[in-house]
């Protein structure tokens, strides 16, 4: 009991802190005919945000991102199911001025990675 004590008193002393993606958004935006027969192309956007004045998870490269059939669940297509994306673009986001009232406002600089993809769709 003594030693579990101890550590919980020196766990107290430290500061915890944690740094990584701080949100996103999907969209899709319909194109036109699909390549196939009774297919629709589609324009898949991913935006992610990250907090850049913190230590921790870089804005990745590439994401992988996976379709499903809402009928049965099953993926789609059924071969490669998985669709990796590599970043487009990034670009630094511009955070509104705080209002007056705010007094010590934080300082921020917020990142948005851009990831894009096409697909037809059945």
């Amino acid at each position: 009991m003594k030693i579990f004590l101890s550590f919980i008193l020196c766990c107290v002393g430290f500061t915890l802190q944690a740094a990584h993606i701080v949100g996103g958004e999907m969209t899709y935006e319909y194109k036109g005919p699909g390549s196939l027969p009774n297919s629709f192309k589609y324009e898949i956007t991913l935006r992610l945000f990250r907090d850049q004045l913190t230590i921790g998870a870089a804005m990745p490269t590439e994401v992988w991102i996976g379709m499903f059939n809402n009928d049965d669940n099953s993926q789609f297509p059924s071969i490669g199911a998985y669709n990796s994306v590599v970043k487009a673009q990034e670009l630094v986001v511009t955070v509104n001025p705080f209002p007056g009232c705010i007094t010590n406002p934080p300082n921020l600089d917020y990142h948005m990675g851009i990831y894009k993809f096409t697909i037809d769709l059945p």
